[in-house]
């Protein structure tokens, strides 16, 4: 369950949560298949492919600022886009609906959830034709 902060990544047998470090993450199986998103100073970012969390197959990109984990975005997969051509209004608000029933499966309510590690929301960004799951971690994470 995604509301203790924790992602299990199923097919992979790996948990990220907040204590999941850029070292930690740079140490495991997940770094060896991902591809670097950002790298500016602190800043760095990386997706690292396709995972099922929670019975759905999502694009999976994380987040780290000084080696702490600030969030995961949890893209999901749909068959019915094979091009950005294939994405219409109504896509992206099926999209959003499915997010928020998915966290409220997960979590026992609907979003945006607030949590004293952190928060879960479902948003929908029209610039990058994206619907996504944005699960972001509090500052006082580990940092290693």
């Amino acid at each position: 369950m995604i509301s203790d902060g924790k992602i299990e990544l199923t097919e992979a047998g790996i948990v990220i949560g907040q204590d999941f470090s850029e070292k930690k993450f740079l140490g495991s199986s997940l770094s060896s298949d991902s591809t670097n998103l950002v790298h500016n100073g602190e800043y760095r970012s990386y997706s690292i492919g396709r995972h099922l969390v929670g019975g759905i197959l999502f694009a999976v990109s994380i987040f780290f600022e000084s080696g702490r984990l600030k969030s995961l975005h949890l893209s999901p997969i749909d068959d019915a886009v094979v091009s950005f051509e294939d994405i219409t209004d109504s896509i992206l608000n099926r999209q959003a609906k499915e997010n928020r029933e998915w966290i409220a499966r997960e979590c026992g309510a609907v979003p945006p959830l607030s949590f004293d590690w952190g928060k879960i929301e479902s948003t929908c960004d029209r610039r990058s034709l994206n619907s996504l799951i944005v699960v972001s971690y509090l500052a006082n994470a580990a940092t290693f």
